[in-house]
C-alpha cells in the first residue's frame, strides 16, 4: 500500500516489466533491457550488477514497511529467474529514485555495481539515515555511466563517425576506453570532431557521435560513457551518513547537495566525475562542469572525511552558492586524498546577505591538480589546489591546517579577493 515514484530514461525498443509488490510478499522484479532490479518494501532499487540469487533475495521478502535494511545481503550478480550470472552488463536505464526509510534506518548496499542516480533522504540529527556498505570485499560501486561495449551499441554515421544506438542520455560527460587507457575528447559541434576519439553530443536530438577508424566496441574491450546525471543527490535533507561507497562515472556531480544539515560523507571513493555541459555562454562557449562533492545553498554541520577522489573535471571538494541569504556553517573537510582533479578544493559565495563561517580544511593530501582528463579539454584550463573565488559572503574562521600539496599544472593557491581577517593557514 505504498506508491513508488521512479523516473528513468529507456533506450529505444526497451521493454519495462513491473511485477506486483505488497508488504509481506516476496520481492518484485523490474526488468529493463535484460537487466534486473530488485524493489524492496523500502522503495530502494538494486540493478542487475548488485543482485544476489533468487533464494537469498526471497529470504528477505517478509520485510514490512519501515523495517531497517541491515539484513538485506546483496553480494553477487545473478538472474532472478534463471539463477545464472548473465546480467553483468549495465542497465541502459538511469534511475532517479525517491524512497522512504525509517528513522533511524540503515540502507545497506552490497558489493557489485548499479547504474543509478540515488536521491538520499535524511532522518534527524539524533537519528540519521545511514547509507553504507555491508559485508567484506570492494566497496559497492554506484555508477551513472553506460557500458557501450557491444558492437550493436554503435552504428556507422559516415566520415569515420560512429553513432551511439541506445538513446540513454541527451549528454555524455566523458568517454572511457579500456578503463583509462584512452579518454574521448569532447567537442562543441559535429564539425569539430576531426581526431581519433573526438566525440560530440547533440542534446536536442540525443545523438552522440565519436570518431573512430572502426567500431569502438570492436576496437576496445570496454567503452564507458559518463552520463549527464548526478551520482548521489541530497535535497533538503537533515541527518544522513554516507559511508564506504564508490561513486563512478557521473557526468554531472558525484554528490550534489542542495540545502543539507547534519551530513557525514566518509570512507567513499569518487572517480571519473564530470564533463557534462552546463550551459552555452553568450560567446558560444559550451561550458562544462562536474564536482565530486558539492554543497550548494545552505550547508550546516557537514563532515567530509577519509574519502578518495580521482579524475574529476572540476573540483573534488567544494561548497558554493550564488543565492541570497544562504548560510554555510560548521563544515569540516579532513583526511581526504585528492588526485588528478582540476581543483582540489574550491569555495565561493556571493549571494546577498550570505554567511560563511567555521570552515576547517585539515589533514588532506592534494596531488596533481590539472593532471586529469578534463584539463586540456577545458575552454579555460586553470588548475589549482585551493581556488577561493570571488566571495562577498560575511566570512570568518576559515582555516587550512596541516594539508599536503603536491604538483599543479597551473597554480597552487588562487585568491580572488581580500581575505584578511577571515582566512588562516597553519602547518601546511
Amino acid at each position: 500500500n505504498k506508491n513508488y515514484k521512479i523516473d528513468f530514461a529507456l533506450a529505444e525498443g526497451a521493454t519495462l516489466a513491473i511485477g506486483g509488490l505488497s508488504a509481506g510478499a516476496a520481492p518484485s522484479w523490474i526488468t529493463v533491457n535484460g537487466g534486473a532490479a530488485y524493489c524492496n518494501d523500502q522503495g530502494w532499487i538494486f540493478t542487475a550488477r548488485t543482485l544476489a540469487n533468487t533464494k537469498e533475495i526471497a529470504a528477505h521478502g517478509d520485510k514490512v514497511p519501515n523495517a531497517p535494511l541491515e539484513a538485506v545481503g546483496i553480494t553477487s550478480v545473478g538472474d532472478p529467474e534463471s539463477g545464472n550470472d548473465s546480467l553483468a552488463a549495465a542497465s541502459t536505464a538511469v534511475f532517479a529514485l525517491n524512497h522512504e526509510v525509517s528513522e533511524p534506518a540503515t540502507v545497506a548496499i552490497g558489493a557489485g555495481e548499479s547504474a543509478a542516480t540515488f536521491r538520499l533522504k535524511g532522518g534527524t540529527a539524533e537519528k540519521p539515515v545511514v547509507y553504507g556498505a555491508i559485508g567484506e570485499g570492494p566497496a559497492p560501486m554506484l555508477t551513472a555511466s553506460f557500458a557501450a561495449s557491444r558492437p550493436a551499441d554503435w552504428a556507422p554515421a559516415g566520415d569515420g563517425l560512429w553513432r551511439l544506438v541506445p538513446s540513454v542520455s541527451p549528454d555524455v560527460g566523458a568517454m572511457w576506453f579500456d578503463g583509462e587507457k584512452s579518454v574521448g575528447f569532447k567537442k562543441d559541434s559535429r564539425e569539430d570532431v576531426r581526431n581519433d576519439l573526438d566525440f560530440h553530443c547533440d542534446r536536442k536530438t540525443r545523438t552522440t557521435l565519436v570518431k573512430s577508424g572502426r567500431n569502438p566496441a570492436e576496437r576496445f574491450s570496454s567503452v564507458e560513457l559518463s552520463l549527464g546525471v548526478h551520482g548521489l543527490e541530497i535535497r533538503g535533507a537533515d541527518g544522513l551518513v554516507v559511508d564506504g561507497l564508490h561513486v563512478r562515472g557521473a557526468g554531472n556531480h558525484g554528490l550534489s547537495s542542495g540545502d543539507a544539515t547534519n551530513v557525514v560523507i566518509r570512507n567513499c571513493t569518487f572517480d571519473r566525475i564530470g564533463g557534462a555541459e552546463l550551459y552555452v555562454s553568450e560567446f558560444g562557449k559550451h561550458i562544462r562542469f562536474g564536482n565530486a562533492i558539492e554543497f550548494w545553498g545552505n550547508a550546516i554541520n557537514v563532515l567530509v572525511e577519509s574519502n578518495r577522489f580521482d579524475q574529476v573535471y572540476d573540483a573534488a571538494l567544494t561548497h558554493q552558492c550564488s543565492e541570497r541569504g544562504q548560510v554555510q556553517r560548521n563544515l569540516s573537510w579532513r583526511g581526504n586524498r585528492v588526485s588528478r582533479c582540476e581543483y582540489s578544493f574550491e569555495y565561493w559565495q556571493h549571494g546577498e546577505d550570505a554567511v560563511t563561517e567555521n570552515v576547517l580544511v585539515e589533514g588532506n593530501v592534494f596531488e596533481d591538480a590539472g593532471y586529469g582528463f578534463g584539463h586540456r579539454q577545458r575552454w579555460n584550463p586553470n588548475a589549482g589546489h585551493l581556488i577561493l573565488q570571488d566571495n562577498t559572503a560575511a566570512t570568518k574562521n576559515f582555516v587550512f591546517r596541516r594539508n599536503v600539496f603536491g604538483r599543479s599544472l597551473d597554480r597552487g593557491i588562487r585568491l580572488f579577493n581580500d581575505w584578511h581577517g577571515a582566512l588562516r593557514f597553519e602547518g601546511n
